[in-house]
């Protein structure tokens, strides 16, 4: 490995290769050219739902420095996208069936394993890579760039055997909590891609097995290498990378006490599981996909009268070690407000946060709204400083909002504010300042 490069891959996929310099202006090409695709699918008539169901809306956003929160999205939207090619499958036999045929099970297994993974792979990856190591690299005035190879079953037929989904590149800063960023820039992405899909199987009642499939995806990310991080040595692997800055952050260099920290890391990531989401999404796979050919699977959601809820359980990689986080989603009438509360538990040093966010509500006809509010007490976050183990613990926050001004029936103009405290905050900046992005909204049959 190149001395003044870092390499912080993605591991356990496989994609097709490409590299290269992602400037922002190749970034906004890239954002033109999903709006082009999106526009022109949108008035497809192949791309019209089969099933009568509620779909989530499509959206292009970005911001100048090409930022994780609008670059996930957008990911996310064009995946959804690209999944529309199943309403051509009814064509084709593979439809939706009250009861179970062998033979059009087969073929929805085959076009699950050639099609469907290897794009719910692709579309993660791509979102961890680029908008998740990428974005944090952005964000601190680096050039990135990328390569990707052939995923599963594609990588064997070919006979290609690298270990990992996809590298990033750039130049390393080394200051310990701008490293650490850049390292956990992907873990956010696919936590980020995961929440955005619970969130809206919340407002829209179900999910696509398109989204399910995407979500195990970004779920099982480094699922390996968490559980047992001792065994993850290869210098590409985000965790052992991790951990390795972990070290250093806090003045742990001893064999037992790098031991220690890869074992509470394994240990906290087991609240990763407890998860009821990724079982209705395997369910959904395997039952209402492969074995009745449906495209939607509706979340038999619990409820209070007219209020339906989900708990929903994921960890982050912070700065100071694993933190675990609840989130209590609740739903009324297609507005979705979560309140989540999360807490470090590496022992390494204290740290505690929650906020609430609400979005889908209406305050007139041509307007959509949400808002969004975050507060934490955490060790100060140090950008420039070396060397500084012992920390005073601060309190910051961040409170923004996001509006959808409707441009026609089907067609709106989403813009985005907010402002932070320095601070760690999964997916936003970690400088104090005003953010922000901006974007079109397509909604589809």
């Amino acid at each position: 490995m190149n001395d003044s490069l870092s390499v912080f891959p993605k591991n356990c996929l496989r994609m097709v290769e490409f590299g290269s310099c992602w400037t922002r202006r190749r970034l906004w090409r890239l954002m033109l050219l999903c709006s082009g695709l999106t526009a022109g699918w949108a008035f497809s008539s192949w791309v019209e739902a089969s099933e009568g169901v509620l779909r989530p809306d499509l959206v292009v956003l970005a911001d100048p420095d090409g930022s994780m929160e609008p670059g996930v999205r957008s990911t996310l939207s064009l995946a959804r996208l690209l999944y529309r090619y199943d309403g051509v499958m009814g064509d084709l036999s593979l439809a939706d069936t009250e009861s179970i045929d062998v033979a059009r099970m087969a073929g929805r297994s085959a076009k699950v394993v050639f099609i469907d993974a290897p794009l719910a792979f692709f579309s993660v990856t791509f979102g961890h890579e680029v908008f998740g190591h990428g974005a944090r690299a952005r964000e601190q005035g680096l050039t990135s760039s990328y390569r990707f190879h052939l995923v599963q079953p594609y990588s064997s037929l070919f006979g290609q055997h690298d270990e990992f989904a996809g590298e990033a590149y750039w130049g390393h800063p080394n200051q310990v909590d701008r490293d650490i960023a850049l390292v956990t820039g992907g873990i956010e992405a696919d936590y980020r891609m995961a929440y955005w899909i619970v969130h809206d199987l919340m407002r829209y009642g179900g999910a696509s097995y398109g989204d399910l499939l995407m979500y195990m995806a970004a779920r099982a990310s480094y699922a390996s290498s968490f559980f047992q991080p001792q065994k993850a040595t290869d210098e590409r692997d985000d965790v052992h990378q991790y951990v390795g800055l972990l070290q250093t952050r806090f003045n742990r260099w001893t064999d037992t006490e790098r031991d220690s920290i890869a074992s509470r890391l394994s240990t906290a990531y087991g609240w990763n599981w407890v998860d009821p989401m990724m079982i209705f999404a395997i369910h959904g796979l395997l039952v209402d996909h492969l074995g009745h050919g449906r495209r939607w699977s509706a979340a038999p959601l619990p409820s209070v009268g007219s209020v339906h809820f989900l708990p929903w359980t994921s960890v982050n990689a912070s700065p100071w070690g694993m933190e675990h986080q609840l989130d209590v989603f609740m739903q009324r009438d297609g507005v979705v407000v979560d309140v989540y509360g999360r807490v470090g538990s590496s022992r390494l040093a204290a740290s505690a946060g929650g906020g609430v966010r609400v979005s889908g509500a209406k305050p007139a006809s041509f307007l959509g709204w949400s808002a969004h509010v975050d507060g934490w007490y955490q060790p100060e976050t140090l950008l420039s400083e070396r060397n500084v183990f012992e920390r005073p613990s601060t309190i910051g926050g961040n409170i923004g909002t996001e509006t959808d001004f409707s441009l026609g029936s089907s067609v709106g103009l989403v813009l985005s504010a907010a402002y932070k405290t320095r601070g760690y905050l999964p997916a936003r900046p970690l400088e104090r300042g005003l953010y922000g992005y901006a974007g079109l909204r397509w909604t589809l049959p």
